[in-house]
C-alpha cells in the first residue's frame, strides 16, 4: 500500500510541470486581434485598430515582428505627445501617440507610435497631451542602428472623449 501511495505521488509531481505549464499557456495566449484587423472590401490593404483592450500587446507585437505590419493601415488613439532626442546643437523633435502601462516594480512605462504628416502634406499637430485618433501607414527607418516604427498620417483627429490613459493589456 506504501508503495502504491509513493508511485502515485511520484507520477503527480511528473505530471504536475505540463499542467502547469498548460496553465500558464492558456493565461498567456495573447488577446484575439483578428476582430480588429479588417481587410477592405476590393483592395488588398489591410486596417489594424489598436484598441484600449490590447494597445500594449499590439505595439508589442508590432516592435517584435515589423515586417508583418510594414505598408499596414494603422489606427490608434491615445495622448499626442511632443518628445525630443539629440543634443541642444542638434536637437530633433518627434510626435508620438501613446499611453502608459504599468512597468517593472514600481514604475509606469509608456508605449505607443511615433507619428508624422507626409513631407508634401502640411497637416498641423495638436496641443501636448491632447487625445487624439491616428491613422495612417506603418513604416520604419533608422537612427544611431536602432529601427523606428513611424505612421505616416492620412488623419489625426483631436477628441473631445478621453479614453484610459493607463492600460494594462
Amino acid at each position: 500500500m506504501r508503495s502504491i501511495i509513493v508511485y502515485m505521488m511520484v507520477i503527480g509531481l511528473l505530471l504536475m510541470p505540463v499542467s502547469i505549464a498548460v496553465g500558464e499557456n492558456e493565461a498567456a495566449t495573447p488577446p484575439d486581434i483578428s476582430a480588429t484587423q479588417e481587410t477592405r472590401a476590393g483592395m488588398n490593404e489591410t486596417e489594424i485598430t489598436i484598441k484600449d483592450n490590447i494597445f500594449v500587446f499590439q505595439i508589442n507585437q508590432m516592435e517584435k515582428e515589423p515586417g508583418t505590419y510594414i505598408g499596414k493601415t494603422i489606427s490608434l488613439e491615445g495622448a499626442f505627445g511632443v518628445f525630443h532626442y539629440g543634443q541642444a546643437d542638434d536637437l530633433q523633435t518627434y510626435y508620438k501617440v501613446y499611453r502608459y502601462y504599468p512597468g517593472d516594480c514600481c514604475t509606469v512605462d509608456v508605449t505607443g507610435l511615433e507619428v508624422t504628416w507626409p513631407v508634401d502634406v502640411q497637416g498641423d499637430y495638436p496641443e501636448d497631451g491632447a487625445w487624439v485618433r491616428a491613422q495612417g501607414m506603418l513604416g520604419s527607418y533608422e537612427l544611431d542602428g536602432v529601427t523606428y516604427l513611424q505612421v505616416s498620417l492620412t488623419k489625426l483627429d483631436v477628441l473631445q472623449q478621453q479614453g484610459e490613459l493607463l492600460v494594462t493589456e
